[in-house]
Formats: structure tokens, sequence, C-alpha cells
């Protein structure tokens, strides 16, 4: 704080204009706060179901109170969620109750001067919302809302992925700042044993190095997770002696929970059963040892994987000597 001198004297004025009297000097002295030099939220950032938000002030001015708003609707509104008195920069906020797996959110951070006046509202922040979807087989396409609102905007996405295998998320590519959508072609890395067909991204956004003096910022999205549907492969038919003597679906993209196979004849009566995966059906009825009769057998698979998701194919099996 600063102070100001103000002097104050009274002058009467008689009715003809021409006698006056002044009174004595009564002196002020007013205080006006510091303006704060530095009112920037430099980063937004979802965690988990959380988002924090990270927001550089002036310490020793007289801060008294720092807002914390927020919009969900781009900007149009905002509603004061949170406020704190006597804030300590830089100042660190997290939203929990806010669902930025569903959408994007807003942020504007003010305070309030020790004259008790809102002051030095700040840049906007706002969060990325990541989607992503299988639209082809075995390709995804990812696509997120720009990052705002840094001083220099963005430099650079950085695109990252997770499996059921990986060691924690891997960087699947860097992109240029304009750049929004990204579509992901899973080769033969991603699809091979043991992955079950779900896979996670994240994106990080670069802040521009900005004219403040402190170090560039990083915003991280949200989770954004694709269940593949498995890939089966059914035998239809069983040759004793030949060359497809054992008969077996082969499923890949799945992590089995649950895996049931049974086998009807015609009559609707139960010749074999497989329990595990790596089960096989030989030709022969359940508990016998005695191969089964030539003709069309009927199957049910019926699997499930560890997030619950059932799933269930039929046909027929012919059976050939």
């Amino acid at each position: 704080d600063y102070n100001i001198d103000y002097n104050y004297i009274v002058k009467a004025i008689s009715s003809n204009n021409v006698n006056f009297s002044l009174s004595n000097i009564v002196s002020l002295h007013a205080y006006q706060a510091a303006a704060p030099q530095i009112s920037y939220l430099s980063s937004v950032s979802v965690l988990g179901d959380s988002i924090e938000l990270n927001y550089l002030g002036d310490n020793g001015i007289g801060i008294q109170k720092v807002k914390i708003y927020r919009s969900e609707n781009n900007g149009i509104d905002f509603d004061n969620i949170y406020n704190e008195n006597n804030p300590v920069f830089p100042f660190i906020y997290y939203d929990l109750n806010a669902y930025p797996s569903e959408k994007s959110y807003m942020y504007q951070v003010s305070v309030i001067n020790s004259c008790n006046n809102e002051v030095a509202f700040s840049n906007y922040g706002r969060t990325i919302f990541l989607q992503s979807s299988s639209e082809q087989f075995l390709t995804n396409h990812i696509n997120w809302n720009p990052y705002e609102q840094w001083q220099n905007g963005v430099e650079e996405y950085q695109l990252f992925y997770k499996t059921n295998f990986s060691n924690g998320f891997l960087t699947l590519s860097s992109l240029g700042s304009n750049q929004y959508d990204y579509s992901h072609v899973l080769n033969d890395n991603v699809v091979t044993y043991p992955f079950d067909g779900y896979i996670c991204y994240k994106l990080i956004a670069d802040e521009m190095d900005n004219s403040f003096g402190i170090a560039a910022s990083q915003s991280i999205s949200n989770e954004a997770c694709v269940q593949h549907q498995p890939m089966v492969f059914v035998p239809n038919a069983l040759y004793i002696g030949g060359i497809n003597s054992e008969w077996k679906p082969v499923i890949n993209l799945i992590d089995f929970n649950e895996y049931k196979v049974t086998i009807f004849n015609r009559l609707g009566q139960l010749v074999y059963e497989l329990d595990e995966y790596n089960e096989i059906w030989d030709g022969t009825v359940l508990n016998t040892g005695k191969l089964a009769p030539l003709g069309v057998y009927i199957y049910f698979l019926e699997f499930k994987n560890v997030r619950g998701d059932f799933f269930h194919k039929e046909g027929n099996i012919t059976l050939l000597r």
C-alpha cells in the first residue's frame, strides 16, 4: 500500500459576495491498495475425477481473498465456486465437484485487495476433454478441444496410450498446436498376447514460453478408453486322423475371466464341454472316450472379460473321418 495526502478547507462567502471566511485545514491520508503485478492461471489439469488449478499472484501486497470461478458453457456464464481468505501464492485448488471425463470446464481467478475490491481477473483456463472411439477395425479415432488460454498459446500436444500389459503410458505421437484429432492404427506391437482389447489414451498440452519469467506449464487431459470387440475364429470342421484333428476356438483381444464351450448333437444332447481356453475337442463323447458319430454338431461359446462384458457365439461343427 502507499499513501496519498489530501488537504481540505471550507470557504464561507457572504451574501453580497464581498466578505468570506476560511476554516481550519484538515489533512487526510488516503490509502490505495497496490495493484497486483501478476494474475495468471498457469495450468488447469485433469487428475482422475478432479481438476487441479495452479494460480500465480502477488504476495505481500495485502491480498485478502482469492476467488475461483467456473463455467460449464464455454465461458458464457461463470459461477463463483470457491473463496479462500489470506491466500499464499502460488495457489493450488482442486475442483472435486466436476466431471472431467464427460465435458470440458473453463476457469477464471480473481483476488480481493486490501480495499475490499475485486481486481486482477486472470486469463481463462480450459480443461482438455479427450474422446476416443473405434470406428474401423483396429483403428481408434481420438479427438479433443484445444487448451485455453495461455499467454502465448500451446507449443505442442503429446498423445500417450496404455494397454493392460504396458508399463504405464507410452508415447504415441507429438502433434502440432493446431491439431485436435488423431487416428491410431493398432499394429502388431499392440495387438499381441496378452492384449485384452482395452486401450486408454491421455493428452498433454505444453505451454509456449511466457513473459512472466516462470517455467512453462503443462495441462493434462482426462483418460479416454476404447474396448475392442474380441477377434473370434471358430473352425467349422473336425477331421479325425487328418490335419484338423483337434478343435478349439481361437480368440484374441480378450482377457478371459469366464469361458465355456458346449457342444450338442442334432437331438440337443450334450456331447462335450470345454471349461478352459486351452482345452480342445478331439471328437470324443464327454466322459466316455468314445468317438462321436460323424455328422453336424452345434456349439455354444460364452466368455466374459475382466470388466464384466459377456460375449456369445454359436455355430456348426462337421465331424469327419
